[in-house]
């Protein structure tokens, strides 16, 4: 793609019209890393997400959500919006941060492409003009005017996505996709208690899954791209990240809520994937 780069690295709203001057009309399967709401008013061609492969002729939305496969072969004459936030965005968020996992649609198993009718294409699509206009007017205040109708389209996204989705008939997951869900939520439930387990490893998690550590490795390497060690990883710099920014808890207090056996163990790990320490870190992105 030629896109211009978004003022902010983690978050983006555009509309199609333009997105389709850039594009190809065929894109060969990729895997991403960022959570994204496409809401398209017209134009035709077949979408691919994941297992799911779709030819929508009416208004619908299409979900993106992290370490999906995605591609398509369209017609380039697509009209709509698409909205783009990044896990840095989220953590970021209190409000985003805090509801994000209610959000069914967002689960790799259950991002599902569907139609709308034109009545509920137009109520999105009021509130993609409104996120629009204060991302391109920046206002006082507009980054939380944002957040705000970010979770208002989202929420309008789940009502109608259960409304048009049969989950029953769209149970398309493979076994591996399940074991990687299981881990991605033992992964949640594990930092959120005092568990004092060794959840900094892969072979935690395996043991509860009665897998082989290197099996368990392979897919979540061959699901997400990243080795089991590293996504654990990557999820505890998210998790340490927003309760720097979005709390006042001392550094001592993050590292034993994250499992740490020392704050100067936590430190030196956090500088490590983020080249800053977490004070540092906690002044370049205060109030």
């Amino acid at each position: 793609m030629n896109l211009t780069t978004p003022p902010n690295p983690n978050f983006d709203i555009r509309r199609l019209e333009d997105l389709m001057l850039n594009i190809k009309n065929e894109f060969k399967p990729i895997k991403h890393e960022f959570y994204a709401i496409e809401l398209k008013l017209e134009g035709s061609g077949k979408t691919t997400h994941g297992p799911y492969v779709k030819n929508l002729s009416n208004p619908s939305i299409m979900i993106y959500t992290p370490f999906q496969i995605i591609s398509w072969d369209i017609n380039l004459d697509w009209k709509g919006y698409y909205i783009i936030f990044t896990k840095d965005f989220i953590a970021q968020s209190k409000l985003l941060n805090a509801v994000i996992n209610e959000f069914d649609y967002f689960k790799i198993d259950k991002a599902i492409p569907f139609e709308i009718e034109k009545t509920e294409a137009y109520q999105l699509l009021s509130i993609f003009n409104s996120i629009e206009h204060e991302n391109n007017n920046r206002e006082l205040q507009s980054s939380k005017v944002i957040e705000s109708q970010l979770i208002v389209l989202l929420n309008l996204v789940q009502r109608f996505y259960f409304k048009h989705i049969n989950l029953k008939t769209n149970n398309a997951h493979s076994s591996k996709t399940v074991i990687f869900l299981k881990f991605q939520s033992l992964l949640n439930e594990s930092f959120n208690n005092s568990n004092k387990a060794n959840t900094h490893s892969p072979k935690y998690y395996a043991d509860i899954l009665a897998i082989h550590p290197n099996h368990l490795n392979a897919i979540i390497k061959q699901t997400s791209g990243y080795t089991a060690k590293s996504y654990i990883n990557n999820y505890i710099i998210v998790l340490a990240k927003s309760r720097l920014i979005q709390t006042t808890l001392s550094i001592k207090e993050i590292a034993y809520q994250l499992h740490f056996k020392t704050p100067n163990s936590f430190s030196s790990f956090f500088k490590k994937h983020t080249h800053l320490t977490p004070n540092t870190f906690r002044k370049n992105n205060s109030l």
